[in-house]
């Protein structure tokens, strides 16, 4: 029984082709570790990820698709505080961005989504979907 090797000649690729690299969806775990990264080169200590958080960070993240505003926020927190414990919180949000370092640009810029990034909040959670738009909520016990 012999063995059947292919004697096919190569075939040479054109050096011609352009190779246009694709966008990676925009990732929260990527925005939250850009993140963790700025708190602790600035001084910061790193935020400890909170469960409760991350549940209503994914329903402002839903609501923010439809509601484009920090009322979603404000309206709910009676509801967040009692339902997460915390004593104080927060939110950043952020829409369009192409990348997740765009993002936390946009925040180090604005004074008040600085002004969040810098508090001593202790806990936070970040959730974010693949056209970019993210909400982040900070809380602190």
């Amino acid at each position: 029984m012999g063995l059947n090797v292919s004697t096919s000649t190569p075939t040479q690729i054109s050096s011609a082709v352009n190779i246009v690299p694709t966008k990676t969806p925009y990732n929260e775990a990527t925005l939250w570790n850009l993140v963790q990264d700025w708190r602790t080169t600035n001084g910061k200590l790193a935020y400890i990820m909170d469960e409760k958080l991350c549940d209503y960070s994914a329903f402002r993240l839903e609501q923010i698709k439809r509601d484009w505003s920090h009322d979603g926020f404000r309206k709910m927190n009676k509801y967040i505080y009692e339902y997460t414990h915390a004593k104080t919180g927060g939110e950043n949000l952020g829409r369009d961005f192409i990348s997740e370092q765009d993002t936390l640009n946009a925040w180090l810029n604005s004074p008040t989504h600085l002004e969040n990034l810098t508090k001593p909040f202790t806990h936070s959670c970040i959730k974010a979907d693949s056209q970019g738009h993210s909400v982040q909520l900070f809380a602190s016990y």
